[in-house]
């Protein structure tokens, strides 16, 4: 009676428990990754107001005027450019660090790289771009990103910012200042608050295949697994579809295996890095996030023994209160059927008759009856005893008349 009560209770605590924890654990990870996505926002916007910055730096434009000038001598004109290209390469490389850049470049009305920063300088500097998408956008006069793709130029995977340079007389588009997104930045910024989320919080991006686009923070995907390594999990899959069809706007959340095949809770949405739609999935184990589900399943586990062994104690307590009176009224009664009423001065039955419950109330009406009954018998031996007298009279008038 008293362990059915408990089970059930403590089996409703535990599924109300699991599934308020679960929507709590869903909720704290939707909010970290609104709270990511709002600072990759912030990020990218920063670097738009850079690039709208350097466009307009005077320094830029004059090595862009010296460069594209074909006035004077021919070795004039590359002292000229030799002087405006220290100065220009100070300057960008300066802003290159100020800026958190990856790297700088400069096209030209041709879409001809003829500047560009450390580490790019070798591989970017007199390389024919025509044909970027990007460059061409910029050169239609509108600041733009490009998407995530791999350049064979730099051998790398890489987001473009492309800002128009006009010339500040005509305003006429004639060249962009170019800016490469360093992916590790990405990384950093999905990482930095995951622990927020737990110990063993996890992040990451992956595109529609499930190539990772940032490294793990868990096992064997942790390094050098971005744009290398390709994952498969329930959180892939579903957002490989999204990002196929196009929903901006999907999210969802679950428990599945992860990368590495063991249990965790997921939260996943589709990213936005530039102009790019990347899968941001978030994660935690499912150990670590149900850990307080184990504690209370543990404390209903010892409320549950100790209500089992009270209920034993007071079984037996209860069964020693009634089952001694019980027994002993048994065995009184059982001498009543063999016509013996007496009560000793050390019977139970007097002590029983004090209690103030139904066994004390059965006592006193057997003590009562069981006097009555005496009395009873009493008078009936008094009256045997007369009548007996009476007939030995009647036997000896008999015998009188007789004689």
């Amino acid at each position: 009676t008293g362990l059915i009560p408990m089970l059930i209770i403590a089996g409703v605590a535990y599924q109300q428990s699991s599934t308020t924890l679960q929507k709590e654990i869903y909720l704290q990870m939707d909010q970290f990754g609104e709270l990511t996505q709002l600072q990759f926002e912030d990020y990218f916007k920063q670097k738009e107001v850079y690039g709208e910055v350097l466009v307009n730096l005077p320094v830029v434009v004059n090595a862009f005027q010296v460069h594209q000038s074909t006035d004077g001598e021919p070795e004039d004109q590359a002292t000229a450019w030799q002087e405006a290209y220290s100065v220009l390469d100070g300057l960008m490389t300066d802003n290159l660090r100020r800026f958190g850049l990856g790297g700088l470049f400069i096209t030209d009305a041709q879409e001809h790289s003829f500047y560009a920063t450390e580490p790019f300088r070798s591989a970017l500097e007199g390389v024919d771009l025509s044909g970027r998408e990007y460059i061409q956008a910029s050169m239609g006069g509108r600041q733009n990103w490009s998407q995530l793709f791999f350049s064979d130029v730099i051998d790398d995977y890489t987001i473009v910012l492309s800002t128009p340079l006009q010339d500040p007389q005509t305003n006429r588009v004639i060249g962009a200042v170019n800016a490469l997104i360093p992916l590790p930045v990405i990384e950093d910024i999905l990482h930095s608050n995951i622990h927020l989320i737990g110990e063993t919080g996890d992040a990451y991006l992956v595109d529609a295949s499930g190539m990772l686009v940032t490294n793990t923070m868990r096992g064997e995907f942790a390094q050098n697994a971005a744009f290398v390594r390709t994952i498969e999990t329930d959180a892939t899959r579903r957002l490989g579809e999204a990002l196929t069809g196009g929903d901006t706007g999907f999210s969802g959340v679950g428990r599945y295996n992860d990368y590495l095949g063991e249990g965790v809770l997921g939260s996943y949405k589709v990213a936005v890095l530039g102009a790019t739609q990347v899968g941001m999935i978030i994660e935690v184990d499912q150990a670590e996030a149900m850990a307080p589900l184990r504690r209370l399943v543990a404390l209903l586990g010892v409320l549950t023994a100790v209500v089992a062994a009270v209920s034993v104690l007071l079984a037996l307590y209860t069964a020693k209160i009634m089952g001694d009176p019980m027994r002993d009224i048994s065995r009184m009664i059982q001498r009543v059927a063999s016509y013996d009423f007496t009560v000793a001065a050390d019977d139970p039955l007097h002590g029983y008759e004090k209690r103030k419950d139904e066994v004390g109330q059965m006592a006193a009406g057997l003590k009562s009856t069981l006097a009555t009954l005496r009395t009873i018998m009493a008078k009936i031996t008094g009256q045997a005893t007369t009548i007996s007298q009476s007939s030995a009279q009647l036997l000896d008038i008999a015998n009188d008349m007789a004689a």
